[in-house]
């Protein structure tokens, strides 16, 4: 009395319950927005990075911005930022954020006090767009002009030769 003599219940029992357990494992995220109402003192974002202790900080066309979960803290050019369109950043191994300021260079952060570096002190160009820390601590640059690596202190600069480095 089957509608398909050859399964039995046991097999449609099996499906049945292969098929509906499907909707439990499904993962649902939640999605929170900010915006300048919720104290996000610029809403054009240019770049995102969490560090090392947890802080989300936000390259804007207005500056530096960090978030801790609650609360938003901004530098801009008035804090001694060179620019306030910052395009890239990361965190070296020493927990230095180095940040990418449009046709500004870059600047190292230790939370306190920003140092800026240009093309006065070897970077390839002041139109850094890419910051990258290799395993061996040092740091790479891509600018529209080449990419510079800096390590101890010093800048140096990839010659590039009909398009290839060498």
């Amino acid at each position: 009395s089957y509608i398909f003599p050859y399964f039995s219940m046991r097999y449609y029992l099996i499906l049945f319950f292969a098929f509906s357990s499907f909707g439990a494992f499904a993962q649902y995220y939640n999605f929170r927005n900010f915006s300048i109402e919720d104290g996000l003192e610029q809403s054009q974002i240019n770049t995102i990075y969490q560090d090392k202790k947890g802080y989300i900080w936000i390259g804007a066309n207005g500056g530096l911005i960090r978030f801790d979960g609650k609360n938003f803290k901004t530098w801009t050019v008035k804090d001694s930022l060179p620019s306030a369109n910052i395009l890239a950043i990361t965190e070296d191994s020493k927990g230095v954020l180095w940040i990418a300021c449009s046709n500004a260079g870059v600047v190292s952060f230790d939370e306190k006090t920003f140092k800026h570096y240009t093309e006065e002190n070897g970077l390839a160009s002041n139109d850094v767009r890419s910051i990258f820390e290799d395993s061996k601590g040092n740091l790479w640059f891509g600018t529209f002009s080449g990419v510079s690596k800096f390590t101890n202190g010093k800048f140096e600069t990839l010659e590039l030769n009909n398009g290839s480095a060498g």
